[in-house]
């Protein structure tokens, strides 16, 4: 982990700084939300988290050994633009966890496999990518031992984003959601039940919940 994010912690804290300077700038009544100013201030500092994956697709490459560019187009598959609305559009074919916080609904399908997306996408989520890099990295590694370089410098990139770009919409992505969905529910209802013993455990299991 700390080798996926220390790459990134330079640009992490220039769009933090940004972003404060918007809210400074909006509190002052200097700007005013929608103006030319703060749309381009709001999109200097939202761009890092919006494109998270991509950046984090590259970092996650780097540490586990897969292309790097390869590692990058998994993370733009996640936030491709027109995938959330597509996806998340029309009657609904299938559900898991229903009538909980941890609903997943599928509106399409994948050669008859429901498609399970968030409702909010991947933008800004840092769990999915890094899994999913992973898992890449490791199918990148088989076929680089089974097929020649003589024909593997086109057919194993194509193998790898095929495979891990549909696993992870499909598979990862849905399981890596529901992980990071319980840690948020978890903090929440224990908040509601007690806030004091909520500031305790948040504080002890702090450094882990950031990364």
């Amino acid at each position: 982990i700390t080798k996926i994010i220390t790459p990134i912690l330079g640009a992490l804290i220039a769009v933090g700084l940004i972003k404060g300077l918007l809210a400074l700038l909006g509190a002052a009544g200097i700007i005013q939300n929608g103006d030319g100013a703060y749309i381009i201030i709001n999109a200097i500092g939202d761009s890092l988290f919006y494109f998270f994956p991509v950046i984090l697709g590259y970092t996650s490459a780097e540490t586990f050994g897969l292309n790097k560019f390869m590692g990058m187009l998994l993370g733009c598959i996640l936030i491709y633009p027109n995938i959330l609305e597509a996806l998340n559009g029309g009657e609904v074919i299938f559900s898991v966890f229903s009538g909980t916080p941890f609903t997943l609904e599928a509106h399409s399908s994948f050669l008859g496999i429901p498609i399970l997306f968030p409702a909010m996408g991947y933008s800004s989520t840092v769990i999915p990518i890094i899994i999913i890099t992973y898992f890449a990295a490791k199918v990148e590694k088989f076929f680089k031992k089974h097929i020649p370089d003589i024909v593997g410098f086109a057919i194993i990139p194509f193998l790898v984003l095929f495979i891990c770009g549909s696993l992870g919409i499909l598979l990862i992505g849905p399981i890596t959601n529901i992980l990071s969905n319980i840690i948020s529910w978890s903090t929440i209802s224990l908040y509601e039940f007690s806030p004091i013993i909520a500031a305790i455990v948040i504080a002890m299991l702090y450094q882990p919940l950031v990364i």
